[in-house]
């Protein structure tokens, strides 16, 4: 926060609560804190983090191998720490703190663990409170960043400073999200968009209120022409509730009518406003408002699953995944030998947006039948390692003498056409 007092002046803002939530708002109110973690608690902020956590952390990756020019890059084995980053956390969970964290503080920083031999051992995300940052190194006037941890320092990965350091030496992982020019650190999103979480949680705790049991206004009102006492009246009612079944139809005489309460046109405008602000957080992370209880103002009324789904990786997820990879794949490098080719970390985001298994077959066979697509691609495109040149030798040959019976069918009667057509035209 202080960075951006610094560079943009105090935050201005142009409405307060009261003035939209009226006099009962107050900003002591548990559901007025957003700052934090406590940002989860309005459904559309945890249902868009959700949606991309799940979503990366859901996708295959791998570590690989930079190849030569014009060479696929290969598949390696996944080493020990890809299996398990943190000793506390499966992959999966590792994968969607480190994204959480990202998503609502914009950063998300690591500590690199690793063992006398310069192998990683695993990863821990650290949190943002325990972590001071110094964007310019003061002691040279460099722009290389320095990282302290509860006031100890742990050298960057990145920086000339963590390369010098020795094998067993832990390292600072930083990953930021929505860098700005002069600072390492990513923007936080709940300080940049204080407002509209605060609008949408507002917004539900109001409407929690006047539906919830604590709503001082009653679902209907049953009505006499005569004056009744207290207990006459109770008597009343409890014959009325006992009477009449959920949906069912009640029959009263000319002295008795009921008048149902509902909305008036003001409450249902301001049930629209929790429409809208769910709009608002779903442009914030980037994904579709329909997803997290908004709604889209679009004229294209036709939809599919899979076009849905590759507009979900693309926009939404694709982002986020690359930023892992680029933040891990110096981890990856670490311990790699002396002279070995480059390695980086790749999610397999056509994992989400592949068609079903016999179309993505027959896209693939199109491709290598017309020399647009080789065996290598193909078998990383597959998420398969590449193949030594005795085990190519060894497919070729048993393509050559094992054809599948669909592919000998077909050649069967493609030469039962063309013999067929060829007596015809023999005969004729």
């Amino acid at each position: 926060m202080g960075f951006w007092k610094n560079l943009f002046g105090p935050q201005q803002r142009s409405i307060d609560g009261q003035s939209v939530f009226g006099d009962s708002w107050s900003p002591d109110s548990p559901w007025t804190d957003i700052s934090g973690d406590n940002v989860l608690r309005v459904a559309s902020v945890f249902g868009a983090v959700r949606l991309i956590a799940d979503g990366v952390a859901t996708l295959p990756w791998g570590l690989w191998q930079s190849a030569g020019t014009g060479s696929a890059p290969s598949r390696l084995p996944d080493p020990e720490w890809f299996e398990t980053p943190d000793d506390r956390f499966s992959t999966f969970d590792w994968i969607h703190q480190g994204l959480v964290e990202l998503l609502l503080h914009g950063n998300a920083y690591g500590i690199v663990w690793r063992r006398d031999d310069g192998s990683v051992r695993e990863i821990d995300w650290v949190p943002r409170s325990d972590v001071t940052v110094q964007d310019i190194d003061s002691s040279s006037q460099r722009h290389w960043p320095r990282y302290w941890v509860n006031g100890v320092e742990i050298p960057a990965i990145r920086s000339p400073l963590g390369i010098a350091q020795p094998a067993g030496t832990p390292l600072m992982l930083h990953v930021p999200a929505f860098a700005v020019t002069g600072t390492v650190r990513g923007i936080n999103p709940i300080a940049h968009f204080r407002s509209q979480f605060e609008m949408s949680r507002n917004a539900t705790d109001t409407a929690n209120s006047f539906f919830g049991q604590r709503a001082p206004i009653p679902g209907g009102i049953l009505k006499n022409d005569q004056t009744l006492n207290q207990k006459q009246a109770d008597t009343a009612k409890q014959r009325f509730r006992d009477s009449v079944k959920p949906g069912d139809v009640a029959t009263l005489d000319k002295h008795w009518s009921f008048e149902k309460v509902t909305l008036d046109a003001g409450d249902l405008q301001f049930l629209e406003t929790i429409k809208a602000s769910a709009t608002q957080i779903a442009v914030i992370f980037g994904v579709d408002p329909r997803d997290i209880g908004g709604s889209e103002d679009s004229s294209l009324t036709y939809s599919t699953v899979e076009g849905n789904e590759r507009k979900l990786v693309l926009r939404t997820l694709q982002p986020w995944a690359i930023r892992l990879q680029q933040a891990l794949s110096p981890v990856a490098n670490l311990d790699k030998p002396f002279g070995a080719p480059r390695r980086f970390v790749r999610f397999d985001l056509d994992a989400r947006s592949k068609p079903d298994a016999l179309t993505w077959a027959k896209v693939q066979s199109e491709r290598l039948d017309n020399g647009t697509l080789t065996l290598g691609e193909a078998r990383v495109d597959n998420g398969d390692p590449a193949l030594s040149m005795q085990d190519v030798d060894d497919w070729q040959t048993w393509y050559r003498t094992t054809k599948s019976s669909s592919q000998a069918k077909s050649e069967s009667t493609s030469q039962s056409v063309s013999e067929s057509t060829s007596s015809t035209q023999e005969a004729s």
